[in-house]
């Protein structure tokens, strides 16, 4: 096994010990003292990353960010979204700066999300920009 180096392993150990220290007892610092449930509740927030084909020209990017705004603010069980351009100023060690467009949505639970998933304003926002993507990257999480 090969030991990671520098703030990245730094980081990754960190996040290890709170793991594994969180999967071996029944109630977890970082979730506010509440006992670690399989069943998740809570927000649902799904956070996208696109990363852009080069030749996308800026107005569909701006086109991307807007819509998400413009449509996918209106799906029932969104309660909230927000997108935008990375912030190219960021470029510590731990930033990702491999995408173009990130998108959070917001939802009350996993059903909100699964409406979402199907609808079809959501499949419209995706045919109208998915051929300007080279990667999608998504990450969901439950926020207390």
């Amino acid at each position: 096994m090969r030991r990671s180096t520098g703030l990245a392993g730094l980081v990754a150990g960190i996040c290890a010990m709170w793991v594994i220290g969180c999967a071996s007892s029944a109630k977890c610092p970082q979730s506010g003292g509440q006992k670690v449930s399989d069943k998740p509740s809570g927000r649902l927030i799904h956070c996208v990353f696109f990363t852009c084909k080069e030749s996308t020209p800026d107005s569909e990017i701006d086109s991307l960010v807007a819509d998400a705004y413009n449509l996918l603010a209106k799906v029932p069980g969104v309660k909230r979204v927000d997108s935008g351009r990375r912030d190219e100023r960021l470029n510590r060690e731990v930033n990702n700066r491999t995408y173009t467009v990130g998108l959070l949505v917001e939802f009350d639970d996993k059903a909100g999300h699964d409406i979402y998933a199907d609808h079809p304003t959501h499949m419209e926002y995706v045919n109208k920009h998915k051929e300007h993507w080279t990667k999608v990257e998504v990450f969901d999480y439950v926020a207390k």
